[in-house]
């Protein structure tokens, strides 16, 4: 029935609103469990009982892994940690404070970014008041006293300023923007400070998936002339820049090493390896298989034969000589047939023609022979090492760094070369773990003819009698001689891993492969090799 006339009518009540929808969810927030659980473990480490608050509204993502971010009060301030775990090594790093909040505002809003961080922040080397973060294109480095920070790329060229980000000093050796002491007077180290033109470089340059390497490899340039910065060679669009070169020595009888890029970079030198390795050329050519090389025709060292098979034919040991018994310099003894270039030496070497060969009978004695090149590297690799430069390589004794060396049967063998094998699937199997911090030789990882890899092995031979087994620089050259020279049983390895792209697995199907281009490191020789030398 309808109100009657004049009735007033009350209003209807008004409609509640509809519940706040809650916020959407961030596609950074979308991770699996485990990465979930790497977050709680690094947010136990680095807060202890300090509380915080995750954070809700800075979007931050990344092809190369995941982000979080939490705010916690710090001397009545609010301060911000960034948390981000990587995808290929499961690692989870942290920043935090000053530096944290600057790097936020180079990358908020960007959408997905590269400029992820590959370590934890810590106090900068140079000067310890400071704190410095590595990141996987430059670090950010804060001050204290004026609150500033400071960003230093790691390419060597801006677009802008061709020495924007040169180093501080051309005589040291570069890593994640800082600079460490390196040299003596034995030795000459140089690095791209003033060096021109360096802008094309820049495409062949790029990040690492993993964040800081964890593996050097060992090159040899096939070739007895040193390499420059500027003589770079190309392949196609990208250059070939390895991360150094160790050259030949001067007139001084010094060491010589040049420096191409801060060893953070992801350069093109080692193939499937170059995410993770740096990358050291050494001027030689080792093998005459695969090279223009004549040994009969150089007296850059001791081109003598060996018992690798494969036909290696020769393999060159380089040395410096002296008519002289000072300065490190020790005789070597061998027979006449295993000196590929005795002509050679008979004739002098170097400008002066020093006479540095006496024969006797069958034998020929090299007076005086040095391994100064050899002992250059080794400079190189140690300070690499006692910086820890290289991550999780502290102590060069330990065999588990050398991966060409394998045991069977508890002998001691190195892989000479191609210690991998392709299974039909097309999966690349290697034999030797190689996966965990550690030094390698390119010619291990070689997968082709002999022609396409013939360089390293020489290099991780030297540096394993000498870092692991103890022997002196003055008896390893004769040692590597006597060794190359005993022929060695064939030995069978089963595949340890398979490798695609930057991830490592077991092999479902473990390949079995017989390897006979190998050195027995017969413990009875070298051990006596290493006695001698106390």
């Amino acid at each position: 029935m309808a109100d009657p006339p004049g009735t007033i009518v009350p209003p209807a009540p008004p409609k509640p609103p509809d519940p706040p929808k809650p916020p959407a969810a961030r596609a950074m927030d979308n991770y699996p469990a485990k990465v979930a659980d790497a977050f709680r473990a690094k947010e136990r480490e680095f807060f202890g009982t300090t509380s915080f608050t995750p954070d809700t509204v800075i979007s931050l993502e990344s092809g190369r892994g995941w982000f979080k971010i939490d705010h916690y009060a710090h001397r009545d301030e609010v301060h911000t940690a960034v948390f981000f775990c990587n995808r290929v090594t499961d690692e989870v790093f942290e920043v935090h404070g000053t530096i944290a909040r600057f790097y936020l505002e180079l990358v908020r809003g960007a959408g997905r970014t590269d400029d992820f961080p590959i370590s934890d922040t810590r106090r900068f080397v140079a000067d310890p008041r400071q704190e410095i973060s590595y990141f996987s294109r430059y670090s950010l480095r804060w001050d204290p006293g004026t609150n500033a920070v400071t960003k230093k790329f790691y390419e060597p060229y801006d677009g802008t300023d061709p020495h924007a980000f040169d180093p501080v000093k051309d005589g040291t050796l570069v890593a994640c923007s800082e600079e460490y002491a390196i040299g003596s007077e034995r030795l000459l180290f140089t690095n791209w400070k003033g060096v021109a033109d360096l802008e094309k470089y820049n495409s062949s340059i790029g990040v690492r998936s993993v964040g800081r390497p964890t593996q050097i490899l060992l090159h040899e340039t096939g070739a007895f002339a040193g390499m420059t910065i500027a003589g770079a060679q190309k392949d196609g669009n990208t250059f070939l820049v390895p991360h150094f070169c160790v050259n030949n020595l001067d007139a001084e009888g010094r060491g010589r090493i040049i420096q191409f890029s801060d060893i953070v970079n992801h350069t093109a030198h080692g193939g499937v390896s170059n995410s993770r390795t740096v990358g050291i050329e050494f001027a030689n050519a080792p093998f005459t298989v695969g090279s223009r090389v004549d040994p009969k025709t150089t007296d850059e060292g001791l081109f003598v034969t060996n018992k690798l098979g494969s036909g290696m034919g020769t393999v060159m040991i380089p040395l410096d000589f002296s008519t002289e018994p000072k300065g490190g310099f020790v005789e070597i003894k061998l027979k006449k047939t295993r000196l590929a270039n005795l002509a050679r030496l008979k004739e002098g070497v170097g400008r002066d023609k020093k006479k540095v060969v006496e024969e006797k009978d069958d034998d020929v004695l090299i007076k005086f022979a040095r391994p100064g090149k050899f002992e250059a590297l080794a400079e190189l690799v140690r300070t690499m090492a006692e910086n820890r430069l290289v991550k999780g390589i502290d102590d060069l004794s330990k065999e588990e760094y050398w991966k060409p060396v394998v045991r069977v049967d508890g002998k001691a063998f190195l892989l000479v070369f191609y210690g991998c094998a392709r299974a039909p699937d097309g999966l690349l199997h290697y034999f030797f773990d190689g996966r965990g911090p550690g030094l390698l030789s390119h010619l291990t990882l070689g997968t082709g003819t002999v022609e396409d890899h013939v360089d390293g092995s020489l290099q991780t031979l030297y540096l394993y009698l000498r870092f692991v087994r103890k022997v002196s620089p003055a008896a390893i050259p004769g040692l590597m001689i006597e060794l190359f020279g005993r022929p060695a049983k064939p030995i069978k390895l089963k595949s340890r891993w398979v490798q695609q792209g930057d991830f490592f697995s077991a092999p479902k199907q473990p390949l079995e492969k017989t390897f006979g281009n190998i050195v027995e490191l017969d413990d009875e020789l070298i051990g006596a090799a290493a006695k001698s030398s106390t």
